[in-house]
């Protein structure tokens, strides 16, 4: 795994925990279908960091 791997790894984590948030304010303001969206494409970009080799315990507890 290169240098580049783990960037890629790190910008998925960052986009889904970006995802994840905005689909959690969605829900509070009774927006289920489009916080539902939002939670997809977080679980999507989770894993894509998780395969990509990210490891980082912050991001990893709310993919959790």
């Amino acid at each position: 795994m290169g240098f580049f791997d783990e960037m890629k790894a790190d910008i998925a984590a960052r986009k889904a925990y970006t995802a994840h948030v905005q689909g959690n304010r969605l829900a509070e303001q009774g927006k289920a279908a489009e916080a539902k969206v939002k939670h997809n494409d977080a679980l999507n970009q989770y894993k894509k960091a998780v395969d990509g080799g990210f490891s980082k315990p912050s991001y990893l507890m709310a993919y959790g």
